[in-house]
């Protein structure tokens, strides 16, 4: 199975960014490599590295682009994939279109192509989570993964967002236009309400 010329389709079809593009592919393949134990069809597993996204539309959530994937795929069944046997090819299409969809398969291959995909979900700043995994070697992966990261940003101060909301996401005007002349007059500035100085003078 010639996986060079694989990756020279697939960049050379890829319309969007990197990242849905060729680094996080070349990132899954090596995945699926850190995620084989027997029983794993690797070949299946670099397919899928170059093929799973070829159905994107955007860089959005697109659920659908597993299926539109797994469409392209059946286009190459007598060209680049031609040395396929009928079961590799019928695993690399259910792998393309389920792994937007599911979570897992108990088929250790195509589970693996799933597993090798989120494993790179740090790209999109997501920690991979066991829990979200479909091998035992993936969740043992991802529970690495986060305790990378919690060690990382244990002594990390907090970032405060500090959003400015007047009349941006709050109409303040509108409020204030609808208020009684009496609330506005004790409320407004120097009213018996309104803000005073330090000395209790009226803010005017």
């Amino acid at each position: 199975m010639n996986i060079e010329a694989l990756r020279e389709y697939a960049e050379g079809r890829w319309m969007l960014d990197d990242m849905h593009g060729l680094p996080h592919w070349d990132r899954v393949c090596q995945n699926g490599q850190r995620l084989q134990v027997p029983g794993v069809d690797m070949t299946v597993v670099n397919c899928f590295a170059y093929l799973h996204d070829l159905g994107r539309e955007d860089n959005g959530y697109d659920a659908e682009h597993g299926p539109r994937s797994a469409e392209i795929v059946k286009t190459l069944r007598h060209t680049l994939l031609k040395d396929l046997t009928d079961e590799q090819f019928n695993k690399l299409l259910k792998a393309c279109r389920l792994h937007t969809t599911s979570r897992r398969t108990d088929d250790i291959t195509i589970d693996t192509c799933f597993d090798a995909d989120r494993l790179d979900l740090p790209r999109v700043h997501i920690i991979p989570h066991p829990d979200k995994m479909a091998t035992w070697k993936g969740k043992q992966l991802a529970q690495e993964a986060q305790e990378a990261h919690q060690r990382k940003t244990a002594n990390q101060p907090r970032k405060i967002i500090y959003v400015d909301m007047d009349n941006v996401l709050v109409d303040f005007q509108s409020g204030i236009d609808a208020m009684s002349p009496e609330v506005l007059r004790d409320y407004g500035k120097g009213g018996k309400y309104g803000k005073v100085d330090k000395e209790g003078n009226p803010i005017r």
